[in-house]
């Protein structure tokens, strides 16, 4: 399939990588080219820029076979670093009883968004 699709103009890996991930529903996808991944896993192991690609591909073989779920966590993580409000710890607030966490800091709603997210995906 990627192939395929990298044969048409315009269309790279890091494309072909979200395609597998939202329109297909791949569980095991890391996207290696996309910025906030990597710079989210590299503030979060505290790696140097040096790191290279295959040292990151290396280190995500831990999370097989959820890939594509660690990799939207390193999104929602990266966002409240850069002074933006990842969509999903948002829409959290929707849920009853959970307005009580607006005020905690942003490593604990990384924490309870971690918790959410896989209690909610394993019922």
């Amino acid at each position: 399939m990627r192939q395929a699709l990298i044969q048409s103009k315009g269309i790279g890996n890091w494309t072909i990588a979200v395609y597998l991930m939202f329109v297909l529903q791949r569980a095991d996808i890391f996207p290696i080219g996309d910025l906030a991944a990597i710079n989210a896993l590299r503030s979060l192991k505290k790696l140097d820029a040096g790191t290279t690609r295959e040292d990151i591909l290396a280190l995500t073989e831990q999370w097989k076979p959820f890939r594509s779920v660690a990799c939207m966590l390193l999104w929602h993580y990266y966002l409240p670093n850069k002074g933006k409000r990842s969509r999903l710890w948002s829409e959290l607030y929707l849920y009853p009883g959970f307005e009580k966490y607006k005020r905690i800091s942003t490593s604990t709603q990384e924490i309870f968004l971690i918790i959410f997210f896989f209690t909610s995906i394993l019922k």
